[in-house]
């Protein structure tokens, strides 16, 4: 692949491997990755950056590779080859052959995103890159943030012990000025909000056939989509339902 494409895939791994990352490794098959990243799942489709082709690659300490991959400094084009005789991946430039060891095959534990089949959308709404940033900067320290619901809307977001932040659609409501985490008529608890840098994101949440309630945010980065699904606590009342 060129450079230009390389530094868009490093850009994907700078999103896919953050500190919140759970793995010790990140597997990219048929040209998906996806990965625990704290309580979600992310996953992502990098077809495009490799011109449509799939690809399989192991990345075992990703961090360490990142770092690594910015080495690759020159003009030259990237190889990426498959060196099964010594059980590794090789990416070259022509200036350096940096060797990838793989995983054995068995012990290769695969994400999974979670079967939406059965699941009943029920709120949605879209958070463009502004308000992305003041729900952030008010939840910056908080462990987690509850999404209010009143009048089956997603109106606002609790910060515990800090704030409420209501959209920009609910300023006026006069049933939302009044709005918190004791009286929503459902509070559902997230541990990994808009946890993706991105332009713009679309949430939507939904409950499950067994009753639980899942939200998947479709991240626009700007240069690759990522989604991710995060299971939602109940905490209507201010508590958590068992």
């Amino acid at each position: 692949i060129s450079p230009a494409k390389f530094y868009s895939f490093l850009k994907v791994l700078n999103v896919l491997i953050s500190d919140k990352s759970s793995n010790d490794s990140l597997i990219i098959k048929d040209s998906m990755v996806t990965q625990n990243v704290s309580s979600a799942i992310v996953s992502s489709n990098i077809e495009d950056v490799f011109d449509g082709k799939k690809i399989d690659l192991q990345i075992i300490n990703p961090k360490k590779y990142l770092k690594l991959f910015k080495t690759f400094r020159n003009n030259n084009d990237i190889f990426i080859m498959d060196d099964v005789e010594n059980s590794r991946f090789i990416i070259s430039n022509g200036e350096i052959r940096l060797f990838l060891p793989k995983q054995i095959e068995n012990l290769i534990e695969t994400v999974k995103v979670p079967d939406l089949s059965n699941c009943e959308g029920l709120y949605s709404i879209k958070i463009d890159k502004v308000t992305r940033n003041i729900i952030i900067g008010l939840s910056n320290e908080a462990p987690y943030i509850d999404y209010l619901i009143q009048e089956d809307t997603l109106k606002g977001i609790h910060v515990p012990d800090t704030a409420i932040y209501l959209f920009s659609d609910y300023i006026s409501d006069i049933k939302a000025a009044k709005l918190d985490e004791t009286n929503a008529d459902l509070a559902l608890r997230s541990t990994s909000f808009l946890s993706i840098p991105a332009e713009d994101y679309e949430i939507a949440i939904g409950k499950q056939a067994d009753g639980t309630f899942i939200s998947v945010t479709n991240c626009n980065t700007g240069f690759i989509k990522v989604d991710i699904y995060e299971f939602l606590e109940i905490t209507t009342g201010g508590n958590i339902l068992i």
